[in-house]
């Protein structure tokens, strides 16, 4: 299904003019886009998903906690000195316009949107020891 992402992406706090968004083809669970706004003359990248609910039957209760999560982790990497890049260290959510971790469409869509963490790679499946490790490292924190 076709969404008219511009649309959406003006229900949330995002600074600067929209430029583009376009399909992100990894993930197996929630539709994923890369949403780019200018700023300043600069060019900033964001994170557009749609929740799927079949999935997550409660995407509010979801959020709710997607929220605790990230406040304690960037509580946790903030006080962390030895930590080489606190502002990358962990994902940040943009609110809604209304002050909501994500907005509802007139479709009951339920949409949020992160800020995206330039240079970095994800993985939809380890594809070796050492990402299963890495990645069960990291849920270990």
């Amino acid at each position: 299904m076709k969404y008219n992402t511009r649309k959406i992406l003006e229900n949330f706090r995002i600074p600067g003019k929209f430029i583009s968004t376009e399909v992100n083809k990894t993930g197996l669970i929630n539709d994923t886009y890369i949403a780019v706004f200018d700023y300043n003359n600069q060019q900033t990248s964001f994170v557009l998903q749609r929740i799927n609910i079949l999935v997550f039957t409660k995407p509010v209760e979801v959020m709710a906690n997607i929220d605790l999560i990230l406040d304690h982790q960037a509580k946790k990497v903030m006080l962390d000195p030895d930590h080489p890049d606190p502002k990358r260290g962990v994902l940040k959510l943009v609110y809604a316009n209304d002050e909501r971790s994500f907005y509802q469409d007139t479709e009951k869509n339920y949409w949020r949107v992160y800020y995206l963490i330039e240079n970095t790679v994800g993985f939809d499946v380890a594809e070796t020891e050492e990402q299963a490790y890495e990645a069960a490292k990291m849920f270990g924190r």
